[in-house]
């Protein structure tokens, strides 16, 4: 639901914006098509301005001028004048100006009007009138018999109630988006870009609709963690492989060769001993005993007590 209403309020405004710039255009074209050209030439700026309504973008100053070398007239404008400088306009008479106004959106900042008396004259203040008045201020009351002559005061701005009649800058030729841009200033320029941005955030905003989240860049998403914050884990190792038993090929066995007979070895030919010679008989041997027994104790002689002699028998194998 939410959605729905950035949405609404971001077509609302958009729509607002392209309206006003129609009637832009529009009464641009009116201008063009029902106005009438002149030349003025400006004179001296007065001291007093004010700022346009309903919003305060620009400054609106009143000059004295001169229409077609005869008329004197009064300029009310946004635009900085040159002093003693020609510009060529176009303006409304009385029956077009009310309709112009009517149906224009934007406030008709240029106006002109005939100069009367009520007006008064604009007076050259020098640029250091403020500190000359704050050191007379400071100084105080001259001497008697000493005279000063009265510095000049800012006159009484002009009357903006008086009716007038709106004009353009309008070069001789020039077409309908040229005396637009002649006729705009910076604060209108910078209020046409907070427009555009304040509806590119507003359709941003409604355009991260919940069903879009999968195309919405992962910085935005609600659980999105830093990878300099996100803990790594250790790879799993590789599961062993399994070890491969290694079987011999089973071939046909070949035909062995036919193996020869073994043939026995020659008897040793033996020497037969002379009849004189008898051989010797070979006794057999006396077992052989590892008990360690010894003969029976016996006593010496003059000895009450009797002496124990061990006798290791001898090997008859170590003979």
């Amino acid at each position: 639901m939410k959605k729905l209403f950035w949405f609404a309020l971001a077509f609302a405004l958009a729509a607002y914006l392209g309206v006003i710039l129609k009637n832009t255009w529009e009464t641009t074209e009116f201008f063009l098509a029902n106005g009438r050209e002149a030349t003025v030439k400006v004179g001296k700026k007065y001291n007093e301005s004010r700022w346009a309504e309903p919003l305060p973008i620009k400054k609106i100053s009143a000059y004295t001028g001169t229409m077609a070398d005869t008329h004197g007239v009064l300029i009310e404008t946004d635009w900085a004048l040159n002093e003693k400088q020609t510009y060529p306009i176009r303006f409304l008479l009385r029956d077009v100006a009310a309709e112009a106004r009517r149906m224009s959106v934007r406030e008709l900042s240029n106006n002109i009007r005939l100069h009367t008396k009520e007006d008064g004259t604009p007076v050259t203040l020098q640029d250091t009138d403020l500190f000359e008045r704050a050191l007379d201020k400071a100084m105080g009351p001259p001497a008697p018999g000493v005279h000063l002559r009265p510095r000049p005061v800012a006159e009484a701005a002009p009357d903006t109630t008086a009716p007038t009649v709106p004009f353009l800058i309008v070069e001789p030729g020039a077409l309908a988006w040229q005396v637009i841009w002649s006729n705009t200033q910076a604060g209108e320029w910078a209020v046409l870009v907070a427009w555009l941005l304040t509806l590119q955030w507003l359709f941003t905003h409604a355009w991260g609709l919940p069903w879009r989240s999968a195309l919405r860049p992962k910085a935005d998403k609600k659980d999105f963690v830093h990878p300099s914050l996100r803990r790594i884990e250790a790879d799993r190792p590789d599961a062993p492989k399994a070890k491969i038993a290694y079987k011999p090929r089973k071939t046909p066995a070949a035909e062995a060769p036919p193996v020869a007979p073994e043939t026995p070895a020659p008897a040793r030919p033996s020497i037969p001993l002379p009849p004189s010679v008898v051989a010797p008989t070979v006794e057999p041997p006396v077992p052989y005993s590892t008990a360690t027994t010894a003969p029976p104790f016996e006593t010496p002689e003059g000895t009450g007590e009797p002496a124990l002699k061990l006798a290791r028998k001898k090997n008859p194998e170590t003979n």
